[in-house]
């Protein structure tokens, strides 16, 4: 799992300067209409459709890669570290891990709230409010009053009621990312699925979510997990790891220790 995890979040980006010329007819577009809310907006196109193409998106010492698909939608991507001035590139494979650039801009985020952005939906964490997943969430949290009440209930669904997918990642492509209504009707899934259809779930309903990526003393592997924000503190929440428990009739509890976690990336 870790090696596989590790590939589709990272990449060893080698710009081929002179090589920029033979990608021209490939583009990339920025929205920055959503930026009071810590988004980019992405259009990438290309005639080139074998070819791979990366996002990189680096703020100060940090750096976030994605995938990225030819389309013709947009596609939203956070600016999740805060204020400050953000360097967005798009690449397109020229072979191996060379990369020529297609496009780079850079903009400047003022915020007056930077946890905003984790309400969102974003590429890895794509929700709307026609999806199943959405009702669900409506319908299971109509009746509670407070943020406590329905984050616990949203967790007792995913603990109970989803199960741990062994086979599928053996099949994971490269550019995999959960589609969110596909493994709710499936209740079967990977970290990465748990923590982006909890996320999804919370963040429909108001509720701060990350989805977060990492180490955990619970896992012997690269993981993903959540964090979400209630009763004025960031809490460390791993439905993968307590739907085990549960199938396992293993004692859990909610919250973990943040000295058990070691994030290496929050989206």
């Amino acid at each position: 799992m870790k090696k596989l995890l590790l590939s589709l979040f990272t990449f060893a980006l080698v710009v081929a300067a002179s090589s920029v010329a033979l990608y021209a007819s490939a583009s990339a577009d920025f929205n920055r209409e959503n930026l009071n809310r810590g988004i980019i907006s992405i259009k990438y196109t290309s005639p080139n459709t074998t070819k791979k193409a990366k996002v990189q998106i680096v703020f100060g010492e940090h750096k976030y890669q994605y995938n990225i698909k030819n389309s013709t939608t947009f596609v939203n991507f956070p600016l999740q570290l805060g204020n400050g001035t953000y360097q967005i590139g798009v690449y397109e494979q020229i072979e191996g891990t060379k990369y020529a650039q297609v496009a780079m801009t850079s903009v400047n985020l003022l915020m007056d709230d930077n946890s905003k952005v984790f309400l969102t939906s974003i590429q890895l964490i794509d929700w709307g409010e026609k999806m199943n997943t959405v009702t669900l969430a409506k319908e299971l949290t109509k009746n509670k009053k407070t943020d406590s009440e329905k984050i616990e209930v949203c967790y007792q669904y995913m603990v109970q009621q989803f199960q741990y997918d062994f086979v599928k990642m053996k099949s994971l492509e490269y550019d995999y990312i959960p589609v969110i209504d596909e493994i709710l009707k499936k209740k079967l899934g990977i970290c990465y699925d748990y923590s982006a259809v909890f996320a999804s779930m919370l963040r429909s309903q108001g509720i701060k979510c990350k989805l977060v990526m990492g180490y955990t003393t619970n896992v012997k592997e690269y993981h993903a997990w959540n964090e979400v924000f209630v009763n004025d503190k960031w809490v460390v929440v791993d439905t993968t790891y307590d739907s085990q428990m549960f199938t396992n009739r293993i004692q859990y509890k909610f919250e973990k220790s943040r000295n058990d976690y070691k994030q290496s990336y929050e989206y």
